[in-house]
């Protein structure tokens, strides 16, 4: 049971730390507003950075790589199976 414990203390100190970044998170946004920085704006534009950067991992360009090969794969079965029903 005192591994129970001590793996419920981690996980909450693990909140208790989210929400002290949560709060700073707020001050900025606050602090944004204040200078005269649209929040909203600011905020689609922290999103669409944050997934950009997640697109550049190893893993998402391997992932993206699957993709294009999947697509690829069906693009050309698609026009094979085009010319062949224009050719009947």
């Amino acid at each position: 049971m005192s591994d129970l414990r001590a793996i419920m203390d981690d996980i909450l100190a693990t909140h208790a730390e989210e929400d002290e970044i949560r709060d700073a998170r707020k001050a900025f946004y606050a602090d944004a507003q204040e200078a005269g920085i649209d929040k909203a704006a600011l905020g689609l534009a922290i999103r669409t950075i944050r997934a950009r950067r997640k697109q550049e991992t190893p893993a998402a360009l391997e992932k993206q790589s699957k993709a294009d090969q999947y697509v690829e794969q069906y693009d050309a079965l698609h026009v094979h199976v085009r010319a062949r029903e224009e050719a009947a």
